[in-house]
């Protein structure tokens, strides 16, 4: 750490938790009571869009007041660099965790992907798409407690007039994981993340990831085209109803999805995830 981010603002960094090709986060201290620290790096504090999804990701986080999503208390976008600043959670997210084998995860799994519908649909419910659900963006501690993060490419979903004549959105976010809606560059609602939620279950239960290609426009054409994989076909060992259930989540037409988390929650609640054994380890996303 360089002398001029022993300090940013009033906020004292302690230890680097993540670290990414714009950002970073950090733990910080201040008045004896801990936060973490998003800031911009260096060589990207003056590029307008970071400085825009550090915005976007802080107007969006300020409105949540759930504990299944992480709260955002402060931004600074003039600060230099611009930073905001969160509560502070002590946890990794789901893909290190399954990925250095925890063994208390796979046990807990079905808290585990509660929670992480509570939270997003708690994101739905104060007017957001959050459009980069994965296991990367939800923490997890040993208490199962999860929450929601990263809201930097969230968007409102465009109404009236706007969702008929605003044109294609940007495609963001992360193609092993994108509807087919996003793909297409459509106004987002609710049912894009569902479709999201229902490929990374697809991979933390399943095993590994629904499609794979040999490149990232296979990949795309995939969830564009292919057919919806079974995921007891990944892991025999999960029950029909369940198997139905994520199904529907990865449903093509959005139409045929849940049309929101609330009422697949209420379905997920009655339906057994397991027959016998455990699920496998986690493969790779891209």
């Amino acid at each position: 750490m360089s002398k001029s981010f022993e300090y940013i603002g009033s906020y004292r960094l302690l230890r680097q938790l993540n670290t990414g090709r714009s950002a970073q986060v950090w733990e910080g201290v201040k008045d004896g009571k801990h936060y973490c620290v998003k800031f911009l790096n260096e060589d990207m504090k003056a590029d307008k869009q970071c400085v825009a999804f550090l915005h976007t990701e802080y107007e969006a986080g300020k409105e949540m007041d759930h504990p299944r999503v992480i709260k955002l208390l402060e931004g600074h976008m003039t600060g230099n660099p611009p930073s905001i600043i969160m509560e502070y959670f002590d946890a990794l997210n789901l893909k290190q965790l399954l990925w250095q084998g925890e063994k208390w995860v796979i046990p807990s799994m079905y808290q585990i992907v509660e929670g992480c519908a509570e939270g997003l649909a708690y994101f739905h419910r104060k007017g957001w798409v959050h459009r980069d659900v994965k296991p990367d963006n939800f923490l997890c501690n040993r208490e199962c407690e999860v929450k929601l993060i990263d809201f930097s490419i969230a968007q409102r979903p465009k109404k009236g007039l706007g969702a008929l004549f605003g044109g294609k959105s940007v495609i963001q976010g992360t193609r092993s994981y994108m509807s087919p809606e996003h793909i297409r560059g459509e106004n987002l609602d609710a049912r894009a993340d569902i479709y999201s939620l229902g490929c990374m279950i697809f991979q933390m239960v399943g095993g590994r990831m629904p499609y794979t290609g040999v490149n990232s426009d296979d990949l795309l054409t995939k969830h564009l085209k292919a057919p919806v994989p079974s995921i007891q076909a990944a892991n025999p060992n999960l029950h029909p109803d369940f198997s139905a259930l994520i199904g529907r989540m990865m449903a093509k037409d959005k139409a045929k999805r849940h049309d929101n988390l609330t009422l697949w929650l209420r379905e997920f609640r009655k339906t057994r995830m397991y027959q016998t054994g455990k699920a496998p380890k986690l493969e790779e996303d891209s």
